[in-house]
């Protein structure tokens, strides 16, 4: 679900933010996570978690998306960053800490210049090259994951339009047109799975886009992500399959 803050505010980094936009957002994203965890969202809980997360955003954090906060405590919730213990201010900044040692921000932040949505800060001092490298590892980093665990993270589908850009991901009219025919099937099945989420918004939405779906076509944002995930999974199946390095074909097409 989009916020009014990501559909208006193009550049949704905490420090484009301002502060009640920020605490309203903030509010409503952990109450959502208690709910997807199960878990009852006890009022003074919520005000501390609340407090402490601004406090974070506003001062550690200034560069981080809306997105990337929502991914961080959405996987953290889900164990993807270590056993769940429950929502606490010791965990959340755990998960924190596990996604900036792990470079995903730098990834992000690398594939929204590259797609032009916006300017690195100065004071980044990234020059081309270093972005090169930050695109490189995340690919790494993205098929890594796809070893060990059959899925990935591609923050921002950075990492799939750089190998894209390097000519490593080559797709025919008729293979896009199957991904995106199977990306849009894939969508519907979602959306009926989260219609019956526990979350009042998040099944209210599924609803008014199933009762619309027919309107949804191929240049939809959702089905073009799937599509593009479904096609970098496939390319990594294909390098597993060949037992070829991944790091040895982007350093080839140099």
């Amino acid at each position: 679900m989009e916020t009014a803050i990501s559909i208006y505010n193009p550049d949704t980094r905490m420090q484009k933010i301002k502060t009640q936009d920020k605490l309203m957002w903030v509010t409503a994203m952990i109450t959502r996570m208690y709910d997807m965890a199960g878990q009852k969202a006890e009022k003074e809980n919520l005000k501390l978690l609340v407090r402490e997360l601004i406090r974070d955003l506003e001062s550690r954090y200034r560069l981080l998306a809306l997105e990337e906060v929502e991914t961080i405590i959405g996987n953290g919730v889900r164990g993807d960053f270590g056993e769940y213990y429950g929502l606490s201010v010791a965990s959340i900044a755990k998960w924190f800490k596990t996604y900036m040692d792990s470079g995903a921000h730098n990834e992000y932040l690398a594939s929204k210049v590259k797609e032009l949505k916006l300017m690195l800060p100065e004071s980044t001092g990234l020059t081309d090259g270093e972005v090169e490298k930050i695109m490189i590892s995340g690919c790494i980093r993205c098929f890594n994951e796809f070893v060990n665990s059959g899925k990935f993270n591609d923050y921002g589908r950075g990492n799939y339009y750089f190998l894209k850009r390097r000519g490593l991901i080559k797709l025919s009219e008729d293979q896009i047109k199957k991904y995106l025919a199977a990306a849009k099937k894939e969508y519907k099945e979602n959306l009926e799975t989260q219609k019956l989420s526990t979350n009042k918004d998040d099944a209210k939405d599924a609803i008014i886009i199933l009762k619309n779906f027919l309107q949804v076509n191929d240049r939809n944002a959702n089905v073009q992500s799937i599509a593009q995930y479904n096609a970098m999974a496939d390319f990594f199946k294909a390098i597993i399959k060949r037992k070829q390095s991944i790091e040895y074909l982007i350093n080839a097409t140099k």
